[in-house]
């Protein structure tokens, strides 16, 4: 959550998410991960260390309760939900869910985009950088944005954050900056680069 809980909650846990493996599995990650299933609805997993800072687990909750009841208010019933909140040890541990992409985006003023290839053109996204092609959940080779494009009904995430992404098949391709593979349908963005912050995003690119 950003824009809606930045005074607040950002301070207290700093945000990113992940589903359709189940709470309990999701619950043993320890890295926040981002999940946006084939029907567009949004999961995320957000895990922040309070080590070295204070932390009060009662008034965190109530943040992002408020933040969710301000934002479901003004949407529509549900578009937002906090499933749970756990604390272990200095831990936090936030799962969300969003009904639909655009719910996500509003609600953490984070980029992303789910979608076919050709709807992510329509939509602006110009697939600037380097590809790699994927197989079998390793990086094979170089890649173009054209052979992207020739290849029909294949879909995208594009986001502009650094957290782990899970989509709803198999990747095929993906942006070839700070980013790693690290399962056929999972990669890797990295958190400590910043590049998000001007606006650059990663593209996985599925069947």
């Amino acid at each position: 959550m950003k824009k809606m809980i930045c005074a607040s909650l950002w301070v207290l846990l700093g945000v990113a998410l992940l589903a359709g493996c189940g709470t309990g599995t999701l619950l043993e990650s320890n890295t926040s991960t981002l999940f946006v299933d084939n029907k567009g609805r949004v999961t995320s997993l957000d895990v922040e260390d309070f080590a070295e800072m204070y932390y009060d687990a009662e008034e965190l909750e109530g943040e992002i309760k408020q933040a969710v009841e301000d934002y479901n208010s003004a949407h529509k019933k549900n578009s937002v939900k906090l499933e749970s909140l756990t604390m272990e040890g200095t831990t936090a541990k936030l799962l969300m869910k969003y009904k639909t992409v655009e719910d996500y985006k509003a609600f953490n003023g984070i980029e992303l985009f789910h979608g076919k290839v050709v709807s992510s053109l329509a939509a602006g996204y110009t697939y600037e950088g380097e590809f790699s092609k994927v197989e079998d959940g390793t990086i094979t080779e170089s890649a173009t944005k054209q052979q992207i494009y020739q290849e029909e009904d294949l879909k995208v995430v594009v986001i502009s954050a650094g957290l782990d992404v899970k989509v709803d098949g198999e990747i095929c391709y993906v942006s070839s900056k700070n980013l790693e593979v690290t399962a056929s349908d999972t990669v890797s963005i990295d958190q400590q680069s910043g590049m998000w912050d001007r606006g650059v995003y990663t593209y996985i690119v599925y069947k």
